[in-house]
């Protein structure tokens, strides 16, 4: 089974990115998570832009969402919601109108951060948008980890004990819930 698995945050530090990472280790035997790295290199949505010259960057990722068995997303909250950069991507690989690559896919939604809300907020808010785009969202469990800096070591590996237990509960959980809709079943 094969997981792309989608940062929201473009800092070096960043827990979500960490937390991906720490799911490539953790995923259970048979997930393959291939975590995505070109989000900050989006162009900002422009439908002139699209109309003109639809980026190659924009094509090749949504070939990657479809070809993929579910996305796992972690994100950041800004100001009560999911990243600029993040909303940027979803919206280009939506595009054209009826050829988007979001729906019929399952997804599972992390969040982290620094502090002790978890990004709770914005974890619903892209549980909500995948949903308008035609995904399967994964309910329960759900994954939220706050006080990043407490579980995550100087090299940004995840060094949590029960962290990395229930992530990998997570992890298994999402395989048995994406393997309901995989195109290979």
């Amino acid at each position: 089974m094969k997981i792309l698995a989608i940062s929201g945050s473009l800092r070096k530090k960043s827990f979500n990115t960490a937390l991906l990472r720490a799911a490539q280790i953790s995923a259970p035997a048979g997930m393959d998570v291939d975590l995505f790295e070109t989000l900050g290199e989006f162009p900002l949505y422009n439908q002139d832009v699209a109309d003109a010259a639809f980026p190659d960057l924009v094509s090749k990722t949504k070939e990657r969402i479809r070809t993929a068995d579910g996305i796992l997303f972690s994100t950041p909250e800004y100001n009560r919601g999911i990243s600029g950069v993040l909303k940027n991507m979803i919206d280009w690989c939506s595009r054209p109108s009826g050829d988007g690559a979001w729906g019929e896919k399952p997804y599972g939604i992390m969040s982290a951060s620094g502090g002790r809300l978890s990004a709770m907020r914005a974890n619903y808010e892209l549980k909500l948008t995948m949903l308008q785009m035609g995904g399967y969202v994964m309910g329960t469990p759900e994954f939220f980890l706050g006080n990043g800096k407490d579980v995550f070591d100087e090299n940004m590996a995840l060094a949590d004990e029960k962290t990395k237990e229930l992530l990998a509960k997570y992890l298994a959980a999402f395989k048995t819930y994406a393997e309901r809709f995989s195109q290979k079943a």
